[in-house]
């Protein structure tokens, strides 16, 4: 995991005394997206923004986060490549720390 995920970790345990999911990693890392895109666009204008975001690359809570500049189809400025595994829960409201990793994506 990288350091923006560890970090993010240790926050989010702190403020809420449990581990984070997997859907509080993607929040951050859409955060921390529009963020970088605002902060290289200049602007907050949706134009803006979006034209920033096939620029913008960084180092987001899951990896190397960076969008597809497909002109078409439905992958267009989508995160291209994230990271994904498959798990298992060994019980119901298992910890993230608790789950069985049955696959993870190499890369």
């Amino acid at each position: 995991m990288p350091e923006a995920g560890r970090a993010f970790a240790r926050s989010f345990n702190q403020r809420y005394g449990r581990e984070p999911t997997f859907v509080a990693f993607e929040g951050f890392d859409s955060a921390l997206a529009l963020g970088h895109a605002v902060a290289a666009a200049g602007s907050a204008t949706p134009s803006a923004i979006r034209a920033s975001l096939a620029q913008v690359e960084f180092q987001g809570a899951r990896g190397s986060v960076r969008f597809s500049t497909e002109p078409d189809g439905v992958v267009h400025q989508q995160w291209r490549w994230p990271p994904v595994c498959v798990v298992s829960h060994p019980h119901p409201h298992a910890s993230p720390s608790e789950v069985d990793v049955l696959w993870r994506a190499s890369g």
